[in-house]
């Protein structure tokens, strides 16, 4: 079965929370506001108040 590819919704200069689910490099910065600086296909990196992160598309939500 074939996977259709979503085109990831995001855009630079967005403003986002993190989800930090099952990720361990984001314990304790989930609900922490981001802002994305590259769009790639299946995840971004964000800028936060202490440092760059590159997350899933599904560990941000636009706020």
């Amino acid at each position: 079965m074939e996977r259709t590819k979503a085109p990831n919704p995001y855009c630079v200069g967005e403003v986002c929370q993190i989800i930090a689910k099952d990720n361990p490099d984001l314990r304790g910065k989930g609900g922490n506001w981001c802002i994305v600086n590259h769009v790639g296909e299946f995840s971004c990196t964000v800028t936060t108040w202490n440092g760059q992160y590159t997350v899933r598309i599904d560990h941000l939500k636009p706020l």
